[in-house]
C-alpha cells in the first residue's frame, strides 16, 4: 500500500476505535448476568413493597381493632384446674387415689419433691428401706439420660413419684385414667416390677404437673378446700420435703 506508514496500526483513531470495539465486545458478554441480576432486584423490591404494605394494613387494624373482653370467671377456672396459681397437692392427691379406684390398682405412697435429683434422693432412700424390711436386695434398673423440662415464665413444676401395685391392664387402665384429668400431667417415666404371680407387681410413675406463679393474676375464684370422701381406703403415705418436715417439728 503506497503511501501508508508501516506502524498504522499504532495510529490514534486505530487504537479508539479498537477500544470502542472491544468496550462494545465485552459490555455485550456481560449484559445477560447483568439483566439477570436487574430482574432479581426487580423482584427483592417488589416483595419488599408488599411486605411494607402487609405490615402497614395489620398494624392499622390493630391499632384499631377493639382488643377484646377479659376471660370470664369460668374461663378462669377452667385455666386453673389445669394449672393452679399454686401447688395444690391435696386436690391432686384426691385426685390420684380416684384415678387409682376407677383403674382397680392400689395407692401406696407419693413422694413430692422440687426436682427430679430431689425424687432421685427419695426413690433410693425408699429402696433402702424396703430391702430392709423385704431383706431381699433388687437391683434397679438403670437409667437413661433424663431431658429436663423447659423453663417457662411463671411456671413452678411440681414432681411426684407415685407407687403402686397393680396388675398390666390395670396399670393400662390407670394411665387412661391419668390422662383423662383435668389437671396437665406430664409422665416423665415409669418402672414396672413383677412379683411371683405373672403380670403382677409394683410400680412407680413419675409425673410432673405445673403451677402458675404470677403476682399479676388476681381475682381467681376460690375452689375451696378439696372434698374428701368419709369412705375412702387405705391412708396414702406421702412423703414431703425435708423443708417441709424441719417446719412442722419446729412448730411444734
Amino acid at each position: 500500500m503506497k503511501g501508508r506508514s508501516p506502524l498504522w496500526w499504532k495510529s490514534g483513531r486505530f487504537l479508539a476505535w479498537t477500544w470502542v470495539l472491544g468496550s462494545l465486545l465485552i459490555a455485550g458478554s456481560a449484559l445477560p448476568f447483568l439483566y439477570e441480576q436487574w430482574r432479581e432486584i426487580e423482584g427483592l423490591s417488589a416483595k419488599f413493597q408488599a411486605m411494607t404494605s402487609y405490615v402497614d394494613a395489620h398494624r392499622e387494624k390493630l391499632e384499631s381493632s377493639d382488643p377484646g373482653d377479659p376471660p370470664t370467671p369460668d374461663a378462669l377456672s377452667m385455666l386453673a384446674d389445669k394449672v393452679p396459681p399454686d401447688r395444690d397437692v391435696p386436690r391432686l392427691l384426691i385426685q390420684l387415689r380416684d384415678a387409682a379406684e376407677g383403674a382397680g390398682v392400689k395407692l401406696n405412697a407419693v413422694h413430692v419433691a422440687d426436682s427430679r435429683e430431689e425424687l432421685d434422693r427419695q426413690a433410693a432412700q425408699k429402696e433402702e428401706e424396703d430391702e430392709k424390711e423385704s431383706g431381699v436386695k433388687e437391683k434397679r434398673p438403670p437409667e437413661g439420660a433424663a431431658s429436663k423440662p423447659p423453663k417457662i415464665e411463671h411456671v413452678e413444676s411440681v414432681w411426684l413419684d407415685i407407687y403402686l401395685t397393680a396388675d398390666i391392664p390395670g396399670l393400662k387402665e390407670w394411665f387412661r385414667q391419668l390422662h383423662g384429668m383435668t389437671r396437665i400431667v406430664s409422665v416423665q417415666e415409669w418402672e414396672h416390677r413383677l412379683k411371683s404371680r405373672p403380670g403382677y407387681g409394683n410400680a412407680r410413675i413419675r409425673i410432673l404437673v405445673y403451677a402458675y406463679r404470677d403476682p399479676e393474676l388476681k381475682e381467681l375464684p376460690s375452689k375451696g378446700p378439696p372434698e374428701i370422701s368419709r369412705e375412702s381406703g387405705d391412708p396414702i403415705r406421702v412423703r414431703p420435703k425435708k423443708e417441709e418436715k424441719k417446719e412442722d417439728r419446729s412448730s411444734r
